[in-house]
């Protein structure tokens, strides 16, 4: 009876098997993952060239990843799996306690060279840039919520880092959000993205307010959705993963914002409608956003960032005549171009992503 349990199980396995690899060359390929909130690598076109060079291998293996039918499901199934047999480390994040899962950031991810030259970078613009420089590194949420990530794990030294920014930055002012988020605990990180929440960034402002002389005022906040699932569900992919909740502070009515050009606003509702919901802010990442207050003659801040900075912005719009940000990612010009006509320069990020961000060299060309 065992074998012909066996005989079935192997049979059953290796249909499966056959009819997936059959299917991936039948199916179309497809163009964008929504879960993962990327493009998905397509079957490359053989040459030998390729193949000698080494190039073409990557690339199969890649596409055969991104292509294989019902990958998702199979994610899914696979979290299921190492998470009942006890693993709490899946596909690159943390299950911790309370729901929340962490991002797996070492000292390779964050103590690197690049880190040091992206500080460095901002040190030769700041000598040349003569209004007042800001340097906000958020810390990552297992910063800050530590004590609910996993017994054994092999998160970065976060002192070292923050040590090392310290060390570095020269004629800059730098700021340090560890213990502000800490003071409002659970709520300063969406449980299953690894963004800060826009409480987390209402108590930056709070802090910003103050470093710069700004009054401050608490902004009511409205929510805007309670079905968030973000990236670091994209990575576990498991039904039990907790929901979160998207909220946005009011803005004036005086307020114009431009993404690359072209009229747009400070929240696209639109976006709730899709998986990437905190693409809300702004729409998402573009080179450039321009925005403008009609209604006041206040200084101007220019804002190099990454994606921290679309919840957080909205927050100073009634403090500045105009704020523009600006990604290095998707941005072709000259930051130190750009900022000859700002009053003050901010550089917001993520401490992992400033110390893998590659386009550091838009700051000082």
């Amino acid at each position: 009876m065992k074998k012909i349990f066996n005989i079935i199980s192997t049979v059953i396995f290796l249909a499966v098997i056959f009819g997936s690899g059959t299917a991936m060359f039948i199916l179309p390929q497809k163009d964008f993952s929504e879960n993962e909130n990327r493009y998905l690598e397509k079957y490359p076109k053989f040459s030998l060239n390729g193949l000698f060079k080494g190039e073409y291998i990557p690339k199969l293996e890649n596409a055969f990843n991104d292509q294989f039918p019902m990958r998702d499901s199979m994610i899914s199934m696979r979290s299921e799996v190492l998470r009942l047999s006890g693993n709490r480390d899946i596909g690159g994040a943390y299950l911790g306690n309370d729901d929340f899962l962490f991002e797996k950031l070492t000292d390779s991810n964050i103590l690197t060279q690049r880190f040091e030259r992206n500080l460095n970078a901002i040190n030769r613009f700041t000598k040349e840039f003569e209004g007042e420089t800001y340097v906000m590194l958020v810390p990552s949420a297992s910063d800050v919520l530590y004590e609910k990530l996993p017994l054994y794990n092999s998160q970065y030294d976060t002192e070292k880092a923050y040590s090392k920014a310290n060390e570095l930055l020269n004629g800059c002012s730098f700021i340090d959000l560890r213990d502000t988020l800490g003071n409002i605990g659970d709520d300063s990180y969406y449980k299953t993205d690894h963004h800060w929440t826009t409480m987390g960034a209402g108590e930056a402002y709070r802090i910003w307010c103050g470093l710069c002389g700004l009054e401050y005022s608490e902004k009511p906040l409205t929510e805007l959705s309670d079905t968030f699932r973000g990236t670091l569900y994209s990575k576990v992919l498991s039904p039990d993963c907790a929901y979160d909740r998207i909220f946005a502070c009011s803005v004036s009515d005086d307020i114009s914002v431009y993404t690359n050009g072209t009229p747009s606003s400070v929240y696209d509702m639109e976006k709730l409608d899709t998986k990437d919901k905190y693409a809300v802010f702004f729409g998402g990442n573009f080179g450039r956003i321009d925005i403008t207050n009609e209604s006041s003659d206040a200084e101007k801040l220019l804002i190099v960032k990454d994606s921290f900075a679309n919840c957080f912005v909205p927050f100073l719009t009634d403090s500045y005549s105009q704020i523009t940000m600006l990604d290095l990612r998707y941005f072709s010009g000259s930051v130190k171009s750009v900022s000859k006509d700002f009053d003050t320069v901010l550089f917001l990020y993520e401490i992992s992503n400033f110390a893998q961000d590659t386009d550091f060299i838009k700051v000082i060309m």
